[in-house]
C-alpha cells in the first residue's frame, strides 16, 4: 500500500544521506542518573492503629504505563486480617502507613487493568512506589494504526511526552531536538511531541544503527539530555520528566555499547559486569524459594532502581508483566533487528523476570533494572519491541517438567573460540558450550551461558529462523545428558471469555413528556424526568443508562441524552442543532445509531457514544428514520420512504423496513408490500425482527426472520397493535395497544410470549404510553474450564474494510472541531463511495468502517480554509486498501504574504529597502510569536531568515517586514515591524511565510509542515504554487495580492499581480475581509392565501468565504388560543416556525428563507411575526438582522375549523411533520384515503388517524 500526502504544487527535496554508518553524540557528564519515578506528595493519609506496630511510611504514585500521565486510583491495602482503602490526589499520589509484615495492595483506575503487589515490612523506613497501570484503550497518538501510517522509510519516528515531574502535569511548548541530526519539535499542550530523523543504512548482522542524544529544555525546568538514544528506521516513544532547577539532567543509554562489534573483538567472557547467582542455596533450578506444583505466570512484577548494588536498591516500580518487558526489551536488544530476533529476545526477557518473581531479590522487589539483573527503562520503548512483546504473549521458558521457571540467561556474544563449557555460579552450573556458526567467516562462538543476542540477530537474518526455532536452539542441554540446561518454550493459555447472558429488567416508555420505568407486572412504575420533552428511551447493553430524545428548557431543538437507569446523571452527548432523535446503542455500547435532519430530509446517523464523530450512514434523498442495532452489532434495521409517494413515483407502498450493515453499507429492503411497516424490533440472537403493519386493515404486531421471510401476525386483534420491544431473554415482546381505548385513547403496554399468546395488558393511564424499551440486565456466567493452549496462533485474515482516523490541529497543536472530512473511495478510477463527517470538539474524526477500495482519498474542509497536507490518499497495487489508517491535518493560519518589493535602493526605486507585507485574512486574532519569512533566489538552494517579532495580527490587520537596502535611491519604508538584512532579487526569487523560526534545509523547493504560504516569482523560479510562478516586481512595481490580499488560492501567478508599491505596517488602516450579512428589507408583507412568503438575506463586502448564518422565527402570541386576535401571528395557528441555516457559496451574494403560512378561517386582521438572524461564522451581522413580517388576513367573518377539511388536514400533516408544501401526487393521494370514504364518519376517523401514523413516521418522531 501506498499513502500519498497531497501538497501543493511544487517539488520535495530529499534528506542527505550520512556519510557515516554510526553516529554517536556523546554528551560525558559526572551529575548522574536523574531518578524519574518519585514525584513530590501533596497530601497523607493516616490510619490510626493502636494495636499494630506502623513500620514504614509508604510513598506511591499511579501512572499511565503508556502516556506517563497521572492516574487518579483508588487502593486497598491488606496487612493480615485488616484492610484499609485510600484514594489518591488527583496527581495520582498517595502517602500512607504501612504495617509490619507483608502489605497486599490492589490498585484500581477507571479505564485502567487492575494491578495486584506486595511489600513486606520488617524496619522502619520510607518506601517510594510508582506504580504503572495499564489503559484498556490506546490513547489517540499511540494506537497502533496511528504509529504505523506515521513510521517512513528510512526515517527514525521519536515521539514522546514531556511532563512537570512534581505536578505531573503535562509541559507545553517545551523544545525537543536531536543533537547530531538537528531536527527540532515543540510539545503541545498535552505534552506531546513528534520529530523525524534520518536512519542511515547499516549491516543488520554486523553493525549498531546510529546513535544520538535527545534533549528537551523548557522555560523553569532543568534541561534533559538523553544520550545514546537509538536512531533506526521505526518509532520509539518516550516519557520524559522535567524537574524544575537550572542546570540540566543526563540520562545515558551507554549499555547499549555493550553490543557493539567493536567491544566484542577478542573478548574470551561474555559482556555481563558480574555473575548472575541469586543464592548459593539456588545452584539447582527445582530450588527457590517458591516451589509452585504447576507453573502460573505472574501478572505483575515489582523493579528496583536507584540500586547501587542488585540487592540495595531504594526505589521500585509495579508493572504488569507485558509492560515490563516492553519497557526493557529495547534496552537489550536494538529495535532495529528483525522481528524474529525481537520475539525470541522477548521470550528470554519474560523468562527472566519470571524467574525472579519465584526468586526474588528483596522482600520488597523481585529484580532490579540495572545490567546486574536486566536493563529496564520505563521511559522509552519502541514500536517494534512492543509488537514483539505482543506477539509472544504469554509464553515463557520453563525446565523440562514445565512446573519451574527457566533461568534464561543470554548475553552479546560470548566469542569463545575453544568452546570450553560453561559458567559456574549461575542457578544452573556447568551449562555446556554451544558451538554457533552464526554467520559466514566468523569463528565458531561458544556460548556457554544461554541466549546469544548477536545470535539470534544472525539466525533470523541469514538463515530465516524463526522465534521458536531461535529459542529451542539456545535453551537446551545440547546432547549432554550431565547439563542442567534443559528449556521448553511454553506457551500460557488465554482462557475463552464466557459469552453474556442476560436477563429482563424493566420496560422503559414514554408518556407525555417524561420517561419512565415499570416493571414487568405493571407495578414499581416510575417518572425519570422532571423538565422538558422527553421521549424515545434506549436501554445501553448493560442497562445501566438510558439514551433518550430531550427537548429542555435551553435546547432550541431536539438532542440525543443520556441518563443513569436511575435519572441521574443527565448528560448532554449530540451537539448539531439539526434535531438529533430516536437513539439506539451499539452492542458493545461504544456508538450510538440515530436518526437527524439534512435539510428536510431525515438520515441515520452513527456516533460514539460520548458525541464525537458523527457520520450519516444512509445518505439517501428519501426518509430513513427508527434505526435499531442488532444486538450482535452487525446490522441496523431501519425503516424508509424509498418507496414513499413523490420519492419513487410509486404511490402504492408506504413506509418500508430494511437493514443495513453497520458502517451504513449494503441496505436491503425486508418488507415488499403496499403498507406501511415500521418499528423493527431484533430479537436477542439477531435471528428475528418483530414489528408493526397495517396490511390487515389495522396495525398489528408481526414477527419474520432476519431475512425478511417468515412474516407471520402474532397480535392478531382488531384493535391498532403496534411499537413492538422484544424482551432481552427473547421470552416475551412488549407492545403499545388501542384495544383498550376510546376514539383510540390512550394507548396502553401490553406484553405477550414471543409467539403471541398469554397478551397482558399492564398499564392503566389516562396519557399516551409510547416509545418502548426493554431493560437488559447482565446475569452470572457460570465458569467455564480453561481451554487447552496452543502455541501457534491462527493468523487472522486480512479486513475487507477501512477505517481512516486521525485528528485536525491547528498550528499550534490544539483541537480544531467541526471540520468536514470528505472519503471518497474510487477503484480503477471509477467513484464507489462518498461520505463525510465532522472533527469533534478535540480535532479527532473517524470514517468508520468502510468497504475498502483501491484507492481511498481523505480532504478536510472548511469555507475557504486552507491545510497541510491538502490531501491524504491510501493507494494499493494489489486492489484494495483495508485496515485502519490515519491521515492527520494541520490547519493553517490565514496569514498570506499581501506585498513583495525586491528592488529597494536600485535606479529609480520608490523605496530604498526591499520589503515583506504580510496581511491577515481571516476572522480571528493571529500571534506571530515564534514566526519567521525565508528567502531565496530563484534558482537557488540555500535560505535566509528574517525572524518575526513577537506581536499579534488582528483580522484585516498587516505586518510590514524590512529588509536589505539596494541602494540609497528612494524613501524610507513607514515603520517596519520586523527588521532583515535580507537582498532580495527583483529578477526572481522565493518567499515562505513559517510558523517557527527553523532554517529550512538546503534545497530549491523544500518542504515544511510549518509553511503558511509560499510565492515563487520571475520565470527561472524554480519552485513555486499553482502552474507558474508569480511576475517579477521591478523599481516601481511590487507584487500585490489580488482583492487586497483577500483571496488566496495556492495559485502564484492568479493571486498576485502587478501595482504600485504600498507597504503598510500594523498601525495603518485595518481592512478585514470579513463580509455583512443581514436582510434586503426590515419588513416584509404576505396574503394569508399565499401559502408562503420568502425573505432575502443578502451578503455585502467581500464573496470569496463560505459564510454561515442562523435564522429563527419567534412571535410574542405564546399559547394563547388561536380564536385569540391581538395582532401578534402565532406558529401554532398562523405560519409554521422555522429554524436553519443560510450558506453562502463563493461568489454568491443573496440566500432567501420560505415561511409556510398557515391559511386559516379566522377573521383576526393583520397580525405580525419576527425572523431573526444569528451566530454568523465567517461574517459579522449587518444592521438589519431582524425582519417584521406582516400577515394580512384574507377572512372577512370567521368560518368552521378547516382541519375538517381532508386537504386542509393533509396539508397540516406537510407543514407540522415535513416542513414544506405537499406535492400534488403525495397531496392527491392522502386526500383520496379520506375522501374515498364518503360520508361514513367511522371510515373518515380511521382514515384521518392512519394518515397522521403515517405521515409522523415520515417527521422526527414515530407515533408521537
Amino acid at each position: 500500500m501506498v499513502i500519498i500526502a497531497s501538497f501543493p504544487a511544487f517539488s520535495f527535496c530529499r534528506y542527505r544521506r550520512f556519510a557515516i554508518r554510526i553516529v554517536l553524540c556523546l554528551l560525558i557528564s559526572a551529575a548522574g542518573v536523574l531518578t524519574l519515578w518519585s514525584g513530590k506528595q501533596t497530601s497523607q493519609l493516616v490510619f490510626a492503629q493502636p494495636s499494630r506496630e506502623v513500620a514504614a511510611s509508604l510513598n506511591l504514585t499511579v501512572r499511565d504505563s503508556m502516556t506517563g500521565v497521572a492516574v487518579p486510583s483508588d487502593l486497598s491495602s491488606r496487612n493480615k486480617d485488616r484492610l484499609q482503602k485510600f484514594a489518591t490526589n488527583v496527581d495520582g499520589s498517595l502517602t500512607y502507613q504501612l504495617s509490619d509484615g507483608r502489605n497486599d495492595l490492589e490498585i484500581h483506575a477507571v479505564g485502567y487493568t487492575d494491578l495486584t503487589t506486595h511489600f513486606e515490612v520488617d524496619s522502619q523506613s520510607v518506601k517510594n512506589i510508582t506504580v504503572w497501570v495499564d489503559p484498556l484503550e490506546f490513547p489517540t497518538e499511540l494506537r497502533p494504526e496511528v504509529i504505523a501510517s506515521k513510521i517512513r522509510s528510512g526515517q527514525a519516528l521519536l515521539h514522546g511526552h514531556v511532563f512537570d515531574s512534581m505536578t505531573r502535569q503535562p509541559v507545553s511548548g517545551a523544545h525537543v531536538y536531536l543533537e547530531c541530526a538537528g531536527v527540532e519539535a515543540e510539545t503541545n499542550n498535552r505534552g506531546y511531541f513528534l520529530l523525524y530523523a534520518p536512519a542511515p543504512s547499516i549491516n543488520p548482522t554486523q553493525e549498531l544503527p546510529s546513535l544520538d542524544t535527545l534533549v528537551v529544555r523548557s522555560e523553569g525546568f532543568k534541561a534533559y539530555r538523553r544520550a545514546h538514544v537509538t536512531i533506526a528506521e521505526g518509532a520509539t516513544h518516550f516519557i520524559i520528566d522535567m524537574n524544575p532547577g537550572e542546570g540540566f539532567v543526563e540520562i545515558d543509554d551507554t549499555h547499549k555499547l555493550r553490543l557493539s562489534p567493536e567491544q566484542l573483538k577478542n573478548t574470551q567472557t561474555d559482556l555481563l559486569p558480574e555473575t548472575k547467582e541469586v543464592s548459593p542455596n539456588n545452584l539447582d533450578q527445582r530450588a527457590g524459594v517458591v516451589q509452585p506444583s504447576s507453573l502460573t505466570i505472574p501478572t505483575s512484577i515489582r523493579v528496583g532502581s536507584n540500586c547501587p548494588s542488585k540487592t540495595t536498591c531504594t526505589t521500585f516500580n509495579v508493572y504488569s508483566l507485558d509492560t515490563y518487558v516492553k519497557n526493557g526489551l529495547d534496552d537489550e536488544w536494538f529495535s532495529s533487528w528483525n522481528a524474529e530476533s525481537l520475539k525470541a529476545g522477548a521470550i528470554a526477557y519474560r523468562s527472566y523476570g519470571v524467574y525472579y518473581v519465584y526468586h526474588p531479590l528483596s522482600a520488597n522487589y523481585d529484580i532490579c533494572n540495572t545490567t546486574s539483573c536486566q536493563v529496564n527503562d520505563p521511559t522509552d520503548s519502541a514500536t517494534s519491541t512492543r509488537n514483539a512483546v505482543d506477539n509472544t504473549a504469554g509464553m515463557i521458558v520453563t525446565d523440562s517438567s514445565g512446573n519451574n521457571p527457566f533461568f534464561a540467561e543470554y548475553a552479546a556474544e560470548n566469542n569463545d573460540s575453544a568452546c570450553t563449557d560453561g559458567f559456574t555460579g549461575s542457578p544452573s552450573a556447568n551449562w555446556s558450550c554451544l558451538s554457533d556458526p552464526v554467520d559466514a567467516g566468523q569463528t565458531f562462538n561458544g556460548h556457554g551461558r544461554g541466549m546469544c543476542q548477536w545470535g539470534t540477530q544472525r539466525w533470523a537474518v541469514n538463515q530465516s529462523k524463526d522465534y521458536v526455532w531461535i529459542v529451542n536452539h539456545y535453551y537446551n542441554d545440547n546432547g549432554n545428558p550431565n547439563g542442567a540446561r534443559s528449556g521448553v518454550l511454553q506457551p500460557q493459555a488465554t482462557p475463552t471469555p464466557t459469552p453474556k447472558s442476560t436477563t429482563n429488567g424493566k420496560i422503559a416508555f414514554s408518556s407525555g413528556s417524561s420517561i419512565y420505568t415499570i416493571n414487568v407486572d405493571g407495578t414499581g412504575q416510575v417518572r425519570l424526568d422532571s423538565d422538558g420533552n422527553n421521549r424515545s428511551p434506549s436501554w445501553s447493553p448493560d442497562g445501566s443508562r438510558i439514551a433518550f430524545t430531550r427537548q429542555g428548557p435551553q435546547d432550541s431543538t431536539n438532542f440525543i441524552y443520556v441518563m443513569n437507569a436511575d435519572g441521574s446523571g443527565l448528560q448532554r452527548i449530540s451537539t448539531a442543532t439539526s434535531g438529533d432523535v430516536d437513539p439506539t446503542w451499539s452492542s458493545d455500547g461504544s456508538k450510538i445509531a440515530f436518526q437527524s435532519n439534512v435539510g428536510t430530509n431525515a438520515e441515520i446517523f452513527v456516533m460514539n457514544a460520548d458525541g464525537s464523530n458523527r457520520i450519516n450512514l444512509t445518505n439517501n434523498p428519501a426518509l430513513d428514520l427508527g434505526a435499531k442495532w442488532s444486538p450482535d452489532g452487525s446490522k441496523i434495521a431501519f425503516v424508509s420512504t424509498r418507496d414513499f409517494p413523490g420519492i419513487s413515483g410509486d404511490v402504492t407502498r408506504g413506509f418500508e423496513i430494511y437493514v443495513m450493515n453497520a458502517d451504513g453499507s449494503n441496505p436491503i429492503r425486508l418488507t415488499i408490500n403496499s403498507f406501511s411497516d415500521s418499528n423493527p424490533s431484533w430479537s436477542p440472537d439477531s435471528a428475528k425482527l418483530t414489528f408493526d403493519t397495517n396490511r390487515d386493515g389495522n396495525f398489528e404486531v408481526y414477527v419474520m426472520n432476519a431475512d425478511g421471510s417468515g412474516q407471520v401476525s402474532l397480535s392478531n386483534n382488531p384493535s391498532s397493535d403496534f411499537d413492538p420491544a422484544w424482551s432481552p431473554d427473547g421470552n416475551k415482546i412488549a407492545f403499545l395497544s388501542f384495544r383498550d381505548s376510546v376514539f383510540n385513547v390512550p394507548q396502553e403496554i401490553y406484553v405477550m410470549n414471543s409467539d403471541g399468546s398469554n397478551q397482558t395488558r399492564i398499564t392503566n393511564s389516562s396519557l399516551d404510553e409510547k416509545q418502548l424499551a426493554w431493560q437488559p440486565l447482565p446475569s452470572t456466567p457460570s465458569p467455564t474450564p480453561t481451554p487447552t493452549p496452543t502455541p501457534t496462533p491462527t493468523p487472522t485474515p486480512t479486513p475487507l474494510t477501512i477505517n481512516i482516523s486521525g485528528r485536525v490541529t491547528d498550528y499550534k497543536g490544539n483541537g480544531v472541531p467541526d471540520i468536514t472530512m470528505t472519503f471518497t473511495r474510487e477503484n480503477l478510477g471509477v467513484i464507489v463511495d462518498t461520505r463525510t463527517t465532522q472533527t469533534d470538539t478535540n480535532g479527532n474524526y473517524s470514517s468508520g468502517e468502510m468497504p475498502c477500495a483501491n484507492t481511498t482519498k481523505v480532504v478536510p474542509s472548511k469555507g475557504d480554509s486552507k491545510f497541510s497536507p491538502l490531501s491524504y490518499i491510501f493507494v494499493s497495487s494489489r486492489g484494495c486498501v483495508s485496515g485502519p489508517q490515519t491521515a492527520d491535518f494541520v490547519l493553517l493560519p490565514p496569514v498570506v504574504i499581501s506585498q513583495v518589493y525586491a528592488a529597494g535602493g536600485e535606479s529609480g526605486a520608490t523605496y530604498r529597502n526591499d520589503f515583506i507585507e504580510l496581511f491577515n485574512r481571516g476572522d480571528a486574532t493571529i500571534d506571530l510569536t515564534g514566526w519567521s519569512v525565508q528567502y531565496a533566489s530563484d534558482v537557488g538552494t540555500t535560505w535566509q531568515r528574517t525572524n518575526l517579532n513577537s506581536a499579534t495580527l488582528l483580522p484585516g490587520q498587516h505586518y510590514l517586514v524590512q529588509e536589505a537596502a539596494g541602494g540609497t535611491n528612494g524613501s524610507d519604508l513607514p515603520t517596519a515591524d520586523a527588521f532583515g538584512g535580507i537582498s532580495m532579487s527583483s529578477t526572481g526569487g522565493k518567499v515562505v511565510l513559517l510558523t517557527n523560526n527553523t532554517l529550512l534545509a538546503a534545497g530549491s523547493c523544500p518542504f515544511s509542515f510549518s509553511e503558511v504560504d509560499f510565492v515563487g516569482y520571475g520565470t527561472s523560479a524554480t519552485c513555486f504554487r499553482g502552474p507558474s510562478p508569480a511576475p517579477a516586481p521591478s523599481a516601481t512595481t511590487t507584487l500585490r495580492r489580488s482583492t487586497d490580499g483577500c483571496v488566496d488560492t495556492d495559485n502564484n501567478s492568479a493571486d498576485f499581480a502587478l501595482g504600485a508599491p504600498n507597504p503598510r505596517n500594523r498601525q495603518a488602516t485595518v481592512t478585514p475581509c470579513t463580509a455583512s450579512i443581514q436582510f434586503s428589507s426590515a419588513a416584509y408583507s404576505v396574503s394569508e392565501g399565499s401559502l408562503q412568503v420568502t425573505l432575502n438575506v443578502t451578503r455585502s463586502g467581500s464573496t470569496s468565504g463560505v459564510p454561515t448564518v442562523n435564522y429563527t422565527t419567534s412571535d410574542s402570541a405564546g399559547a394563547q388560543n388561536c380564536n385569540v386576535f391581538n395582532g401578534n401571528a402565532s406558529s401554532r395557528c398562523d405560519y409554521i416556525a422555522s429554524i436553519g441555516t443560510l450558506s453562502f457559496a463563493p461568489g454568491e451574494s443573496s440566500k432567501s428563507i420560505s415561511i409556510l403560512i398557515i391559511n386559516d378561517s379566522y377573521a383576526e386582521g393583520p397580525e405580525n411575526l419576527s425572523v431573526g438572524l444569528s451566530s454568523p461564522t465567517g461574517a459579522n451581522l449587518g444592521a438589519t438582522a431582524t425582519a417584521t413580517v406582516t400577515i394580512n388576513d384574507n377572512d372577512t367573518s370567521t368560518g368552521a375549523n378547516p382541519i375538517d377539511q381532508a386537504g386542509f388536514f393533509v396539508t397540516e400533516h406537510y407543514y407540522d411533520f415535513l416542513n414544506r408544501q405537499p406535492d400534488a401526487s403525495g397531496l392527491a393521494f392522502w386526500t383520496n384515503e379520506i375522501t374515498s370514504c364518503g360520508a361514513d364518519q367511522q371510515c373518515i376517523e380511521v382514515k384521518r388517524i392512519n394518515v397522521s401514523a403515517a405521515y409522523s413516521l415520515g417527521g422526527l418522531l414515530p407515533f408521537d
